[in-house]
């Protein structure tokens, strides 16, 4: 649910000027940016002892996805993997 706007009245700039700089400093717009922050999240999480607790998505929702297929997408786009080969990878490494 956090938009550039928020964002923009959290800094007191115009929500262009904020968009600018993730684009000139990132290369990505605002929502890519976001999400790539999420993912990463997601992973720095899944190694944590509790993590196999919760399912993926349950733990994509702790880093602020909402959209099981958003979450999914904007994984594999990253990372060039799924969700599910990830955290195989994850499990594999921690045994």
């Amino acid at each position: 649910e956090f938009s550039l706007t928020e964002l923009a009245l959290r800094l007191n700039v115009p929500p262009n000027h904020v968009s600018q700089v993730i684009n000139e400093r990132e290369g990505k717009n605002f929502y890519d940016y976001v999400n790539s922050l999420r993912i990463r999240e997601f992973m720095a999480i899944a190694h944590a002892p509790g993590s196999r607790k919760l399912t993926l998505f349950g733990l994509a929702q702790q880093c602020g996805f909402n959209s099981k297929s958003s979450f999914n997408r904007y994984f594999k786009k990253i990372t060039g993997q799924s969700p599910s080969k990830y955290m195989g990878d994850v499990m594999t490494t921690q045994n």
